[in-house]
């Protein structure tokens, strides 16, 4: 019962990379801490500008226009610096984002995979998988935060774990908003070819493609 106990408590930590960057799920589905619950509507300092007459938007950073590739390794090993006791982070597969009319980030079997010793021996796996896309057609960037929405979206996470001989059963979930523009917690930096999103739990570091 120990070993299930930690098992699960596990699962929380492997979605850690991303779950801060969820928005709003549906009715009964479960959603990160600090996303806005079903049917609340997102809080007008969301959104760092806000559109302009007949729903045109503004505020859009010349800068992120184009297409980035996100580092999924580097947010793998950041995520187990937060874990903790000796964990390691390999991250695989692509997280490609592109800015333009629309904003859009497809995860391409993206792979969050995090090994904690938990004792002598004996060693946490934890897998989170990422598949699909999620588009947003009111985002906006200014100042160093990006808001707006992201209704359209696909995206599954599937996380698989197992210690000591004992698996807890895979779990595929719809993984809501995908990037949490509606919070106002997102924060970026852009130069040139190099782009950071700050979250309260990892930045995600870009390179345009």
């Amino acid at each position: 019962m120990r070993v299930k106990a930690v098992l699960l408590i596990g699962a929380a930590i492997t979605a850690l990379s991303l779950a801060a960057c969820s928005s709003s799920g549906e009715s009964g589905t479960p959603t990160a801490a600090g996303t806005t619950p079903a049917g609340t509507a997102p809080s007008a300092a969301a959104s760092p500008t806000a559109g302009g007459a007949g729903g045109t938007v503004t505020g859009r950073d010349a800068c992120l226009m184009g297409s980035w590739k996100v580092d999924v390794d580097d947010m793998a090993k950041q995520t187990a610096e937060r874990v903790g006791r000796g964990a390691t982070g390999k991250g695989t597969g692509a997280i490609t984002l592109a800015f333009g009319d629309k904003m859009s980030i497809k995860y391409d079997n993206t792979v969050i995979a995090i090994k904690a010793p938990v004792s002598e021996g004996l060693v946490m796996d934890m897998k989170n998988t990422f598949k699909g896309e999620a588009t947003s057609s009111d985002w906006v960037a200014k100042d160093g935060k990006l808001g707006g929405t992201m209704p359209s979206n696909t995206v599954k996470s599937t996380i698989t774990m197992s210690m000591g001989g004992q698996t807890v059963p895979s779990t595929t979930t719809p993984f809501e908003g995908a990037l949490d523009l509606a919070q106002g917690n997102l924060g970026y930096t852009c130069s040139g070819s190099s782009a950071t999103f700050i979250s309260p739990i990892v930045t995600w570091k870009l390179t345009k493609i």
